[in-house]
């Protein structure tokens, strides 16, 4: 059930948000061996009544359905003395590939009496460190997958000191680099040595993604897909843009060409290039 209030045909932030989640997916895939994914939120206040006085489990005004010739009474849910709160996270068993479900795994679920347990970053963090201690797990790297509330938002001082018991980037660098170095290719030292092909030519879904073949003598290389090359013949308007400090070894800078459709602009080919001269520009277009 999704509350009107709460529902959005489409938001501006969207893909933005879809495309973050996807990214981390990816990470979790190529790091599954040494990290642990935990889904983590706090689901709605339980109201607990007293003995022989129940509790209303409507809001004041709402209409609910009664048997004839009873009497409803019952205690404002607004005026419990007690109230509860359920945790849960969900430690996910990541798969091998990306379309597969990420929400198969093991729910923990605690409650917390809301006086004298509030939630907190270092509630929170506490327990998720006890459940990962029962359960055995031994990983370096934390993947904490939120709402973005005030007891996870990472911009708070609260949250981020709650954090200081877990492995910190610093500490895991050395793990993660020797983990990636052993998936990726030596970078070519010179443009006559690249050669790219395999997976590194392919799309996440395995489609051909290299359209052109690398030109060493132009040092150019395009990356797109048919689909994205029949959206662009579509366009009415492209944008273009180039960054130099991402550009890979022996590349100097990474092109890319934008165009507009339905009212976004879109990434539809990706370029690298050796030279910022004229005619590299013409020979891309």
């Amino acid at each position: 059930m999704v509350q009107a209030r709460q529902f959005r045909a489409e938001h501006v932030d969207a893909h933005y948000a879809s495309a973050l989640f996807r990214y981390e997916k990816e990470f979790s895939i190529k790091f599954k061996e040494h990290l642990v994914f935990v889904s983590m939120d706090d689901k709605h206040t339980i109201k607990v009544g007293e003995p022989n006085c129940p509790v209303a489990a409507v809001e004041r005004g709402k209409q609910v359905l009664v048997a004839i010739g009873t009497k409803l009474v019952v205690a404002d849910h607004n005026f419990t003395r007690i109230s509860m709160t359920l945790s849960v996270n969900l430690f996910s068993q990541v798969p091998d590939h990306i379309d597969e479900s990420f929400y198969t795994g093991q729910v923990c679920v605690s409650f917390k009496e809301n006086s004298f347990q509030p939630s907190s970053p270092m509630r929170h963090m506490a327990e998720l460190k006890g459940k990962m201690t029962s359960m055995k797990i031994n990983k370096p790297i934390l993947l904490a997958y939120t709402d973005g509330g005030p007891d996870h938002r990472l911009t708070y001082l609260s949250v981020r000191e709650a954090l200081e018991g877990f492995p910190d980037f610093q500490s895991i660098r050395s793990q993660m680099s020797r983990v990636k170095s052993a998936e990726v290719p030596d970078m070519p030292q010179d443009i006559d040595d690249v050669n790219i092909k395999g997976s590194w030519a392919q799309s996440l879904r395995n489609k051909r993604f290299l359209l052109h073949h690398q030109d060493n003598d132009w040092g150019i290389a395009i990356f797109s897909t048919q689909r994205n090359l029949c959206v662009l013949d579509e366009c009415q308007q492209l944008y273009m843009d180039a960054t130099f400090r991402t550009a890979p070894r022996p590349y100097e800078q990474v092109f890319t060409i934008l165009g507009e459709y339905y009212g976004r602009e879109l990434p539809l080919a990706i370029v690298l290039m050796t030279n910022k001269a004229i005619g590299h520009y013409r020979q891309v277009l």
